[in-house]
Formats: C-alpha cells, sequence, structure tokens
C-alpha cells in the first residue's frame, strides 16, 4: 500500500506539473519516475510496479485500438496513408545512418531507427490542446497519419516482441517476421468477427457498468489469447480495442473506459521512468542530446517536405512539422520489450527522446508563425514555384488512385466482368488437365489420325482466348491510365514529349540498376532493394506512355506539321 501511496501521490504531482507549465504528463512522468525509481530514492517496490505497468500497458494499448477504425482511416483519404509511410521510411532511413555513424551494429541501428521513426498522437493532441490549436484543419490529417503509424508500431511491437529471447540468427528473424503477420492477421479478421458478434449480443441494452466489465473482460481475455500464443499482453488489448471501435456504440466504451486508461497508463511511463539508470544517462548525455535533437530537425524537416506534398500549403505544413516533434508511447514499449537485444540502453534513449521532443514540440508550436515567416522569407521564389509544382503533381498522381479516380472508376466499373473472365480461363485450364487425364484416346478422322489431347488443348484455347483478350484489354487500358497521369501526357502531344518521355524512362530505368549499389553503399537493410521494383514500375509507365503515343501517331496517319495545325485551329 506504501508503494500504491507513492504511485499516486507522484501521478498527482505530475498531472499538476503538466498542467502548470502546459506540456503533456506523460514527460514529466517519465522525470519523477527515474526519481523515485531504484536508482536514486527507491521508494517503490519492483515487483509492485511491474503489475501496474502490465496493466497500463495492456490498457494503453487498448485506448489507442479504440482510437482505431478501419472505416474512418479510409475516409480520410489515400493521402495521409502515403504520408505518413513516406515519413517513416525517410526517418527510419535518416535514424539508420545516423546510428551507423556513430558506431551501433546492425540490429542496434535497425532498433534505434525504429524507435525513432515514429510520432505519439497523445502527447501531440495533449499539447495541441494546450496551446489552443485543436481544431486547426491539419489536426485530421495529421491524426490520420499518426494512426497509420501505430498500425505499423504495432506490427513492430509484434516482431520485436518475438525477438526477446536473444536468439539474432537470420531464420528466427524471417520466422519472427512471418508469425507476426499471420497472428495479427488472423486475430484482427477472423477471431474479431467472432467477438465482434459476441460483444454486439452482450452489449445491447446493458448499462454502463456492464459496459464496462464486459471491455475488460475483452480486453484480457485478447492479451491472454496473445500471451498464449507468444506476443506480448499489448498487442492483444490493441486488437480487443479496435474490435471496439468498430461497433456502433464503441465512443461510450471509450468513454467509459478513459479513466481507467489514463490511471494505468500514467503506472506505465512512471514504470518506463523507473528503468532509467541515472548514472549511465549522465555518461552519454552528449550522445543522446545529439541523436535525440537529429532526430527532431529530420521528423521536423520530412514532415513539412510531405505535408506539402499534400498540401500545397507551407502555413500548414510548418504547423504540421512542429506537432510531429514528440516522440512515441509505441517507442517506449518497443524500448521495453527489445531493450536487450541492443548494445545501447534503450529505455534511456527512448525516455530521453520523449522528454525532449515534447518540449520542443511545445515550443515550436508557441513560434510556429515565426518560423513561417522566416522560412518563407529564406526560401527563394523560383524554388517555392517548383515546391508548387511538384505538390501539385504528386496530389495528381495520387488523385489517380483515391476513390473516384480514374483508376477507382475503371476498377469499380470492370473489376466483376474481369473476375468473371479470369474464373473462366481457370477453370478451362482445369477442365483441360482433368479431361487430359481421363480422356486418352486416338480417333481417325477424314483419313486423319488425331488424339483427344490435341482436340481438347484446341477446345481450351479457343475457349480462352475470348477472356484473354478482355483480361489484356483491361490491363491495357489501366496501363494508358497510369501511363498518361504519371507521364502528365494526352494523345496527340507530338515528337517533343515522346523524347522526354524516353529520356525519363531511362533515368528511372538507371535508378532501377543502381539502387541495390546504394543500398549496399548506405549499409541499408536489404529490403530496401525493394525500392527499386518501384524505379522500374515507373520506367515502365513512362515508356509504355511514348510507345502510346508513337503507335496513335501511326494508327493514325497524322504528321508533326498536321497535329500542329490541328492545335492552332483549335485555339483559334
Amino acid at each position: 500500500m506504501l508503494s500504491f501511496g507513492w504511485v499516486v501521490l507522484v501521478c498527482t504531482i505530475a498531472s499538476i506539473i503538466a498542467i502548470r507549465i502546459r506540456i503533456p504528463h506523460v514527460p514529466i512522468l517519465l522525470i519523477l519516475g527515474a526519481l523515485i525509481g531504484p536508482h536514486i530514492l527507491g521508494l517503490v517496490d519492483l515487483e509492485v510496479m511491474d503489475l501496474f505497468s502490465e496493466i497500463g500497458a495492456v490498457l494503453l494499448l487498448f485506448g489507442i485500438g479504440v482510437q482505431f477504425n478501419v472505416a474512418k482511416l479510409l475516409s480520410k483519404g489515400l493521402r495521409a496513408i502515403i504520408g505518413s509511410l513516406m515519413l517513416m521510411i525517410l526517418t527510419f532511413t535518416f535514424m539508420y545512418e545516423v546510428a551507423f555513424f556513430i558506431g551501433f551494429d546492425g540490429i542496434s541501428a535497425v532498433f534505434m531507427a525504429v524507435l525513432f521513426s515514429m510520432s505519439s498522437t497523445a502527447i501531440m493532441i495533449k499539447i495541441l490542446e494546450y496551446e489552443g490549436f485543436l481544431k486547426k484543419m491539419e489536426v485530421e490529417v495529421l491524426v490520420a497519419m499518426l494512426v497509420v503509424e501505430d498500425l505499423i508500431a504495432i506490427f513492430l511491437l509484434t516482431f520485436f516482441s518475438n525477438l526477446s529471447n536473444g536468439n539474432l540468427a537470420e531464420n528466427e528473424i524471417v520466422l519472427s517476421f512471418l508469425l507476426a503477420c499471420v497472428v495479427l492477421v488472423f486475430s484482427y479478421l477472423v477471431l474479431g468477427k467472432i467477438v465482434r458478434k459476441l460483444a454486439t449480443v452482450l452489449i445491447t441494452g446493458r448499462s454502463t457498468d456492464m459496459m464496462m466489465f464486459i471491455s475488460f473482460l475483452l480486453g484480457i481475455g485478447m492479451s491472454i489469447f496473445a500471451s498464449f500464443i507468444g506476443l506480448t499482453p499489448a498487442i492483444g488489448a490493441f486488437l480487443a480495442g479496435s474490435i471496439i471501435a468498430s461497433l456502433p456504440n464503441g465512443r461510450i466504451f471509450e468513454r467509459t473506459m478513459r479513466p481507467f486508461s489514463i490511471l494505468f497508463s500514467a503506472f506505465f511511463f512512471l514504470s518506463i521512468g523507473m528503468l532509467i539508470e541515472p548514472v549511465e544517462l549522465a555518461t552519454s548525455t552528449l550522445d543522446i542530446l545529439i541523436i535525440v535533437s537529429l532526430f527532431i530537425l529530420a521528423i521536423f524537416a520530412f514532415t513539412i517536405c510531405i505535408f506539402f506534398l499534400l498540401s500545397t500549403n507551407l502555413k500548414s505544413s510548418i504547423f504540421a512539422g512542429a506537432a510531429m516533434l514528440p516522440l512515441g508511447e509505441f517507442s517506449l514499449l518497443i524500448a521495453k520489450a527489445g531493450s536487450g537485444l541492443v548494445q545501447f540502453n534503450a529505455i534511456n534513449l527512448a525516455a530521453s527522446g520523449v522528454v525532449i521532443s515534447s518540449i520542443a514540440c511545445a515550443i515550436a508550436l508557441q513560434y510556429n508563425l515565426w518560423i513561417y515567416k522566416t522560412v518563407k522569407k529564406t526560401i527563394p521564389k523560383n524554388i517555392l514555384k517548383a515546391m508548387v509544382g511538384t505538390s501539385l503533381y504528386f496530389r495528381e498522381i495520387i488523385g489517380i488512385f483515391e476513390p473516384g479516380g480514374p483508376l477507382s472508376t475503371l476498377l469499380k466499373r470492370e473489376i466483376m466482368i474481369l473476375l468473371e473472365h479470369v474464373i473462366r480461363v481457370v477453370s478451362i485450364i482445369i477442365l483441360f488437365f482433368f479431361g487430359k487425364q481421363y480422356v486418352h484416346f486416338q480417333f481417325e478422322i477424314f483419313g486423319l489420325s488425331l488424339w483427344t489431347d490435341s482436340i481438347l488443348l484446341g477446345l481450351a484455347i479457343a475457349s480462352v482466348i475470348p477472356s484473354l483478350f478482355r483480361v489484356l484489354i483491361f490491363i491495357k487500358r489501366a496501363l494508358d491510365i497510369l501511363s498518361y497521369g504519371f507521364s502528365r501526357t494526352s494523345i496527340g502531344d507530338g515528337n517533343g514529349v515522346i523524347a522526354r518521355n524516353v529520356a525519363i524512362s531511362g533515368i528511372l530505368f538507371g535508378f532501377y540498376a543502381t539502387t541495390p549499389y546504394f543500398v549496399n553503399t548506405l549499409m541499408l537493410p536489404k529490403i530496401f532493394s525493394l525500392g527499386s521494383i518501384g524505379f522500374a514500375i515507373l520506367s515502365l509507365l513512362f515508356m509504355w506512355a511514348a510507345i502510346s503515343l508513337v503507335s496513335v501517331s501511326l494508327f493514325s496517319g497524322e504528321t508533326t506539321q498536321t497535329r500542329l495545325m490541328r492545335k492552332k485551329s483549335r485555339r483559334r
């Protein structure tokens, strides 16, 4: 009880301090946790704190899961999803190179890059609320981006929890990766449907107290399931929360569970603070300050660039860059799950990153207008104009894939017809091999000796050709949409556009060929070599656009002079 009393007192003090200095209570809890922990005052029993922190981690992930809704995420648009993925990849790559420059080994560099590749939803929202920015239109897009980060973070937490046994053999890493994928997909898509139906039946017409206990039961049940299959209980709690979010009255659940989530998540952050080793932190203060400062500069710059691509608004982009500074609570969870895997103190680094980046976020938001005016004066007008043009091009490309765009319209119109043709082709192939196996004899017709295999093959080919032709037509239309969209080409463009597309295709193919070399030079994980596939696809699209223009010109019989005359007549 004495330990529990100290914990509640420290949480209360942390809340008071946070309100006074207008920053979230998380960094304050981390600092006070280090103060009352075993390395300084030793006021709290670690066994008691471990129990509270485990419950806190479960409820923290449950609360994050309740905020996650697939339909709501998709309604925010493809732009937020792509922007979030781009931001995580850029930040991961930068921090990975920083880790290698410092001298970390491969797994330590990956781990540090993962820790510093995600921002905090809870801390960002709290700082925005304190500063009075919560109702700005940029916040919805930022939250959608952070939801994507949380989804990736929950997978990474699963991955590193599977590696916590210390076996870092390559086959073990691959196995953990595959296991994490299978478990998450199975749990959410299959088990989630069953639990969702049961919860709907149990909840109907019940009181608030009953809803609270059902929420706890669902969260604890999924946590036990996660533990049973070898994952951290917090992952099961996240899945339970995401199931609750999909229910019609999911928001009522969120309000019911909020006080408990706040209380026990405070215990979790406090327990993380108690794991901080002040002596080691003091000896590595300079290194930590350099790493966290580089992260803050990187996430700020990358967010500005990506948000500008999404919005073409420099003022909004700088606000977004300031808001995305806080390091995430998932970084603390991952640091705790995999701290024994690396050559540095992950808890010290992650906790310091959360504290420093949260303070930096509060300061940056207060001065975001001054930063905007300074940056706007610094950037030359021609560069700003080029940035606007790039942003417009990026938004046009995303518009191709968004609902209502040309590609989605094509898919919506022809997907069922295409599926019928694919099923027909597969069925004919199956029937051919089945018939070939059981109908095998020779006969004569008009003096010719024929095998039934040949007859069946001819019938199969004749039956398949119309469907294959229909599939090829669909592929051509999709390629036309993509190639004309990416290359900004239209039918009737002249030889200059054709030459430009061929040149760009060659440059992109050069990037495709040299990507593995750059990956090896930068010592990035081998998975980054898959980025060459993107360059290959883009090279193909630009070449396809050039070929399409040439074919249109040849088949229409128009010369360049005729085409120019036709364009002039249209202008008149």
